[in-house]
Order: C-alpha cells, then structure tokens, then sequence
C-alpha cells in the first residue's frame, strides 16, 4: 500500500472516530432527554430509517448522492422535523462515509496532487458554513433545503441529458494540475460549506472535475475523501451545539439508527459496483427532489407549521410525563 494512501486511511478514520464521539459526548450529558427521543416513533420510525438508509447509501456509492434522497424520503415519509435535517444529514452518516471512502481511496488510482488539496478546502468549507447553519431557524432551512434539492436535482438532469459531461467512456486523466486543479479546489471549498445545508458534494462535484477533463472513475475518491472530512467537521459543529443548549440540533434516534446499519448498504454495493445500471433511478430520484423541493419552498413561503415537529413534541412530553410518574 502507497504510504500517502496509508496515511490517508488513518487520518479518515481519526476524523470519523472524533465525530462519533461529540455525538456520544452530546448524547451522554442530555443523558434522559436522549433516551426519551429514541422512543419517539417507535419501530416504524426506525424501520422507515434503516431502509431509506441502506437504499440511499448503496445508490451513494455510484455517484448519485444521498443527501438530496435523505431529504425528500424524510419529507415525504415524515421521519423528522425540517429543522433537524441539515444536522442529521451530517451527523448521522459517519460511518457509511467511512466504509464508502476506505474502499474507494484504497482500490481507485487517483493522483494525491489532486486528492490531498480537494480534501483539505473541502473541509475548511464544511467547517465554516456548519457554523453559520445551526444558527438558522426552521424558515431558513427550509428555504436552503428547497434551494439544495433543486440545485442538485439540476445538475444530475445535465448529466442524464448529456448537456454536462459525466465521462463515463473512461477518456480523462487521474487527476488535474494548474488553473484546473485551482478551479476544483475552489469548488471543493464551496461545496464543502453548502454541504451543511443539503447540497451534497457528490453530483456536483463529479460533475466539475469532468468538465475539467478528469475520468469519473478516478474523481470518486476525491468526493468520498472530501465527505470522509466534510461529514465529522459539519458532525463535530451539530454535535457541540446540541452539546451547549438544551434543544437538539439533530434528530438523535436517526443519528443512533443510521450510525450503527449505514454501513450495510455501502458493503453490498462495493460488490457490484461496476455492474448495476443506474440512469432509470437517477431519473426517479430527480422527480423525487424536484417534488419535496416545492414543498419545502411553499412551506417557506408561507411559513407553515412542522406537523412531524408537533406530533414528536407531543409524543416526547407524554414519555417524559411517564418517566417522571414512575
């Protein structure tokens, strides 16, 4: 094995490991308030998350991406809350991130030059826009998710019409050099910090190094690798938070679920990869995005109530009444 990739490995899963522990640091102070929430919902909200996680994560593997799905699934099928998701989102899919780029850094041949300066702005980016998204409040989000679901549902139409280059004939170099690798890193630096707000990294960021002249095959390492310090950076900011204040800034029992089955849906895919056909899903998950992205920009629009929010809030008083009582 190269010792930079040797190297890398280590540094991924020293990052993974750290936002695992500020969401058990999290979740260990709020010790009774996190029991509490992992009740809410009861089985269904558990199984809805475990298959809407290994279905996203698998796909995640080939490039689709599954932030903007996470969000139109957890929209459509009332899993959490709208204020919660960008959190979530992050805090929740540490280790998929950590199976997903263990294999791809270590089996793809991607050029460090590049791979190195793509992580390292991504994160920085990830660092800084987390920051600024737990200070929003519900109408906010809203109005960013909708805004991220369209963005990304966008680009992956480019790509499927063929009017953005994707390179999926395998033409293109392993890695980029002068104003195109200055050009990636800049991007890697945006996305990095819309990442926070549910833009994910992946669409767009496969679809830029293409246009620069870079094979896909060899720009998923950079996307994974990127996530590999993007997630725990944005995780370590929702985390320390929810930490400081009384009121979550994520959906604790999601966090839970997906922290301990991600990995499921990332080991089946890496057998067969190269293998399944993913244009027909693409497709269903644009329509997806597309749809629960209105629905997220009419609720901003006219500010409408959090009908998960209010059913959990509900249901979260009425087992802390019982826990109380006994």
């Amino acid at each position: 094995m190269d010792t930079v990739v040797l190297v890398l490995d280590i540094l991924v899963c020293i990052a993974i490991a750290l936002g695992i522990y500020y969401m058990v640091r999290d979740m260990a102070k709020h010790k009774e308030q996190t029991l509490a929430e992992l009740k809410v919902g009861g089985w269904s909200k558990t199984i809805k998350t475990i298959i809407i996680s290994t279905v996203f994560l698998f796909l995640d593997m080939f490039g689709i991406g599954s932030y903007g799905p996470h969000m139109a699934c957890w929209k459509i099928f009332k899993v959490t809350r709208d204020e919660w998701i960008p959190g979530t989102l992050n805090v929740c899919m540490l280790t998929a991130t950590l199976v997903e780029t263990l294999y791809l850094v270590n089996t793809v041949n991607v050029e460090m030059t590049t791979l190195i300066p793509c992580i390292i702005a991504a994160t920085l980016g990830s660092w800084l826009g987390g920051g600024i998204v737990v200070k929003l409040n519900v109408n906010k989000i809203r109005l960013a998710v909708g805004i991220a679901l369209a963005v990304v549902g966008i680009v992956l139409i480019l790509q499927l019409t063929g009017i953005m280059p994707t390179g999926t004939n395998g033409e293109g170099t392993h890695g980029l050099s002068g104003i195109s690798l200055v050009i990636i890193v800049l991007i890697s630096l945006l996305f990095g910090a819309l990442m926070t707000i549910g833009i994910g990294i992946y669409a767009p960021l496969l679809a830029c190094a293409s246009l620069l002249g870079m094979d896909p095959l060899y720009a998923t390492p950079i996307m994974l690798g990127t996530c590999a310090f993007i997630c725990p950076a944005a995780a370590i900011r929702f985390a320390k938070a929810s930490y400081d204040s009384d009121k979550p800034r994520y959906d604790r029992k999601i966090a839970v679920v997906v922290t301990l089955t991600g990995w499921i849906g990332p080991v089946i895919a890496s057998n067969v990869i190269l293998s399944l056909p993913t244009t027909a899903m693409k497709w269903i998950v644009v329509c997806v995005m597309f749809i629960v992205s209105a629905m997220m920009l009419y609720q901003w629009y006219h500010k409408s109530g959090d009908a998960v929010a209010e059913k959990e809030d509900a249901e979260l008083a009425s087992i802390e009444a019982e826990s109380s009582s006994e």
